[in-house]
């Protein structure tokens, strides 16, 4: 990296220079002095000098001063020089990652930085480069990120503007520059996220001079129409139209759980070439991803369908194919874990005492396996491992053993709602009340739609507007080339997991391959089973399996 800086009078500069072991900064005076040097003096700080550096410290004008940055009177101290104050500093301090969380590493940097700011501000340093996370301190002392957070601080600033640029559209929604028009609709059962989605994808679109369509109620909305006379539809959306929809549950654009073939491609196609829709944008869950998978293979017989079309998975069941995680799925296990945990209170109370507990989910198993490690079940029965009545009776008599012997109040079993036709939450409560009679007594909590509802998380509210601001960009790329698209590649799953789509048992409405399913055998260690219930994936072998190097 090189940084130029160029002085203006005939004094002498001295350059600071706070730098990092992974890198390494060269700076540049335009005009050198009388003597030829660049700079009368270079400062590097640093707890340590760098290895790679050993050579530069030989040179008279470079000096190596010892500090911990991190201290805020070391750093004061590092600024302090009897001659005068510094020109130029430029921070290139970091922490050292190895061995540190993300969370660990990213405080300590940022710490790192605002101390030498705060320093560099205080002894009125001509010019102040913050170069270690990614900052550029102007001579206000305000700062951007220009690295891993901008995209971020791009699309907050611009969500939370009064209205869009006016020379992109106006404040209705109705008039853009670009004159295309896109499509959002909902499909499958609510979510949290999905608003927040929403409100992302229309404000972003407004943004780029885009016009957005709500298709209200799914596909009934656009195909059916005003039927309840109470909303339109297909209606335009405009900039306050999404003001609030972040923080609220459940899908507020109306949604249905159907899939495109149900009312018929024909129908569909007509009507988004009747509203002249040039992409789509679908929220929701294995029902979403069906109909677009549905539309993509219609392209040959129906033009309307060679538009970008993106899929963003919404479903507390996370069970979309291509994707690792959904919107909505954090916040129902955020809300099965603290009802869990209401319940274990309620089983500790009433002392001796299991609670069979049936989640959502359908065939996916995903929200009965990680609540039951994150509430702390001793069991969860799920489609994808068979359960049988021997698995339920060894479970019997360990939560026995445990109750009698270890001093346990209570018990947990969760059920996802599909784990199996025969051994039903009804059955599982029954067989547990009668071969625990002595010892603990039995009772089954169905939590039912609760576990679709409240307040979206944190991480669902981000998440949705990452995704959504990624699909705008993903159709904006493909309507700018000018793509009429026959192709499948052209329509897109949006989440972590890229140009990967495994397998779907479509029958059932979950991918083959699912990443959760690994930790399965952590409930089974946690719950203390004597049985082995982990298999490592490494393979063993002595010093003397593999040949030696230094004895060829």
């Amino acid at each position: 990296m090189e940084i130029e800086f160029a002085g203006q009078n005939e004094s002498s500069y001295e350059v600071s220079v706070i730098h990092n072991t992974e890198g390494e900064a060269y700076v540049d005076v335009e005009q050198p002095f009388e003597d030829g040097e660049y700079c009368k003096l270079i400062n590097f700080i640093n707890e340590s000098p760098p290895k790679f550096l050993q050579d530069i410290f030989t040179n008279p004008l470079v000096e190596f001063k010892q500090s911990n940055l991190i201290n805020p009177a070391s750093v004061a101290g590092a600024f302090t020089d009897p001659e005068g104050e510094y020109d130029l500093v430029v921070n290139l301090a970091a922490e050292t990652k190895y061995g540190q969380s993300d969370a660990v590493y990213q405080e300590g940097t940022v710490n790192l930085s605002m101390n030498c700011a705060r320093e560099a501000a205080k002894h009125n340093v001509r010019m102040f480069v913050e170069l270690s996370t990614g900052q550029v301190y102007a001579a206000d002392k305000k700062f951007v990120f220009i690295r891993s957070f901008q995209n971020n601080l791009l699309t907050y600033r611009m969500l939370t503007k009064l209205r869009p640029p006016k020379d992109k559209c106006d404040p209705s929604g109705t008039s853009c520059s670009t004159g295309i028009k896109l499509g959002v609709m909902s499909i499958g059962a609510p979510a949290c996220g999905s608003n927040a989605a929403v409100r992302s994808f229309v404000r972003v679109a407004l943004t780029k001079g885009y016009e957005v369509l709500g298709l209200h109620d799914s596909f009934d909305g656009l195909i059916f129409g005003n039927t309840t006379g109470l909303i339109d539809p297909v209606k335009p959306m405009s900039w306050t139209d999404v003001q609030g929809w972040s923080g609220h549950g459940g899908s507020l654009l109306g949604t249905k759980k159907c899939v495109g073939s149900r009312y018929g491609m024909q129908k569909i196609a007509e009507k988004l070439k009747e509203n002249n829709i040039s992409g789509l944008l679908i929220i929701g869950g294995f029902e979403a991803y069906h109909s677009a998978l549905e539309m993509a293979e219609a392209r040959k017989e129906f033009d309307a369908f060679c538009i970008p079309m993106v899929v963003i998975p919404c479903t507390i069941s996370n069970n979309v194919p291509g994707t690792d995680f959904s919107l909505g799925a954090d916040t129902a296990l955020n809300e099965i874990t603290d009802i869990c945990d209401r319940i274990k209170q309620s089983a500790t109370g009433t002392k001796r005492r299991v609670f069979v507990v049936e989640t959502m989910g359908g065939y996916c198993g995903y929200l009965a396996t990680m609540s039951g490690l994150a509430g702390g079940a001793d069991a969860a029965y799920i489609f994808e491992e068979d359960v049988n009545i021997t698995m339920l009776r060894d479970d019997v008599f360990h939560l026995k053993d445990k109750i009698v012997n270890m001093g346990v109040q209570r018990g947990l079993i969760l059920r996802n709602e599909n784990a199996n036709s025969n051994y039903t939450t009804d059955f599982i409560e029954h067989l547990f009340s009668e071969e625990g009679k002595g010892v603990f007594t039995c009772r089954k909590n169905v939590l039912g739609h609760m576990q679709q509802g409240g307040m979206p998380s944190p991480f669902d509210r981000n998440f949705g507007t990452k995704m959504a601001a990624k699909a705008l960009h993903y159709m904006s790329d493909q309507i700018q080339q000018s793509v009429e698209s026959l192709l499948s590649s052209n329509s897109a799953t949006e989440d972590q997991r890229k140009n990967e789509f495994p397998c779907s048992i479509f029958r059932h409405r979950i991918p083959k391959d699912q990443w959760w399913l690994k930790l399965r055998p952590l409930l089974r260690i946690l719950t203390k089973h004597k049985e082995k219930a982990y298999t490592p994936e490494g393979i063993f072998a002595g010093v003397d399996d593999f040949e030696d190097e230094d004895n060829i």
